[in-house]
Parts: structure tokens; C-alpha cells; sequence
């Protein structure tokens, strides 16, 4: 399906705020798997392989891991071009209190 990987995202963002963060976890690093091979190639694939790796620091900080969540969200940073949806996602988790 075109729109699966999409789909899954959304899926893990909707269980992240109804306070899923487990089920949200288990799910996103399969997905970053399938669109990193993608992502090589694709530049929409790319676009949503960025938007996932930073929809997974904030259910990685919303679940209690700070550290883990601001170390993804830095490294994400580092890409990312500013003022894109994923690189403020990915401020919002290093602007996040401890």
C-alpha cells in the first residue's frame, strides 16, 4: 500500500498521546527500518524517515527516557534543515525539562 508507512507512523504518534508510549516504541523501529533503504533513494522516503526518527524522540521522552530521547534528537538535529516539522519536533525534545 502507498500510504502504509504513513499509516504506521500515525499509528504510533495516536498510541504515544493516548499514553501508549510501549506499543508507540515497539512499532517505530520497524518502520525506520523499511524506509532507510528508502530513504537512499527516495527523497519523500527521506522526508518521512526524518519525520519518524523524530516522532520516535518524543515518544522516547514522553515515556521517561530523557537521555535517550535527547541524544536521537541531537544527532537528528544535525541534519535536519531548520524550521522543518521534524527538526522542531526535534527542539522541542532538547527544550524539554529533565
Amino acid at each position: 500500500p502507498d500510504a502504509e508507512a504513513e499509516g504506521r507512523l500515525a499509528l504510533a504518534a495516536s498510541l504515544s498521546a493516548l499514553g501508549r508510549h510501549d506499543e508507540a516504541l515497539a512499532a517505530l523501529p520497524a518502520l525506520e527500518g523499511r524506509l532507510e533503504s528508502r530513504a537512499r533513494l527516495e527523497f519523500p522516503a527521506r522526508q518521512l524517515l526524518d519525520l519518524t526518527e523524530a516522532v520516535h524522540a518524543k515518544v522516547m521522552l514522553a515515556s521517561g527516557d530523557v537521555d535517550g530521547a535527547r541524544a536521537r534528537a541531537q544527532a537528528l538535529l544535525s541534519r535536519l534543515r531548520p524550521n522543518t516539522l521534524p527538526a522542531r519536533l526535534a527542539a522541542e525534545v532538547l527544550a524539554a525539562e529533565p
